[in-house]
């Protein structure tokens, strides 16, 4: 009888990835969208006489969600074309790359102490009902290190 195995996995799979890292990247694709990350481990031991095991999987990444109200008192149309974040110091706290360890779920960020994460938005904003925004990031505390910019009618913010 073989020995017991607790069964792993992640996704998205790389058929080229044998360890037990995953290499992350959530820097938006051609299309505009983020790689939702997610790993998991079975429910039970496999081996040879019980070959089945359930798995259950958890997002890797945390969720950054902003709901934005227009002024009443602004001027222009209210578009807000993207959403940017970066570094502001060389104190890193965001980072578009890093290595997930399947078993645990946890991301060992690669340091760049220039990242940025743009993200085409393109919605028009209202008065009245929120727009909201969803970045999907690796997860990390931010302490007054990140900018958060705004494109609204061609505006900063």
């Amino acid at each position: 009888m073989s020995a017991p195995a607790t069964v792993y996995a992640y996704y998205p799979y790389a058929r080229t990835n044998s360890t037990t890292t995953a290499p992350i990247d959530i820097a938006p694709d051609a299309t505009g969208s983020q790689t939702d990350f997610l790993y998991g481990s079975g429910n039970a031991s496999v081996n040879c006489v019980q070959p089945v095991s359930s798995i259950t999987f958890h997002h890797a990444l945390a969720r950054l969600t902003l709901s934005i109200l227009r002024s009443i008192t602004g001027t222009g149309n209210g578009y807000l074309t993207d959403m940017t974040l970066c570094n502001l110091s060389p104190a890193t706290a965001l980072s578009l790359q890093g290595n997930m360890d399947i078993r645990t779920g946890t991301i060992t960020p690669v340091t760049d102490t220039y990242a940025t994460l743009s993200l085409d938005v393109k919605k028009t904003l209202s008065t009245t009902v929120p727009v909201t925004v969803d970045a999907m990031l690796i997860p990390v505390t931010i302490d007054k290190n990140v900018e958060l910019v705004l494109n609204i009618d061609n505006r900063f913010y």
